[in-house]
């Protein structure tokens, strides 16, 4: 979802994207059922975004959260 998230924002000025660096934070497991993941871009710049996302589950319980940074490449 992150990598999704920039690419929207990159691929139509012809550029792509890269993950650089990726944190995550698990919060439960996930065993079954259907999971969800939501990411927003907090801050894009020139060669850089930084991007938030989390992971639910069905009863929109809160499963995991990440982080990332990726690079913007011409």
């Amino acid at each position: 979802a992150m990598g999704h998230a920039v690419a929207a924002l990159v691929v139509p000025e012809g550029r792509f994207n890269a993950a650089a660096q990726f944190n995550i934070h698990f919060f439960h497991p996930i065993k079954s059922g259907l999971v969800r993941a939501r990411a927003e871009v907090k801050k894009i710049g020139k060669r850089l975004a930084v991007v938030e996302a989390e992971a639910t589950d069905e009863s929109g319980r809160v499963l995991g959260i990440a982080t990332s940074t990726h690079s913007i490449l011409p």
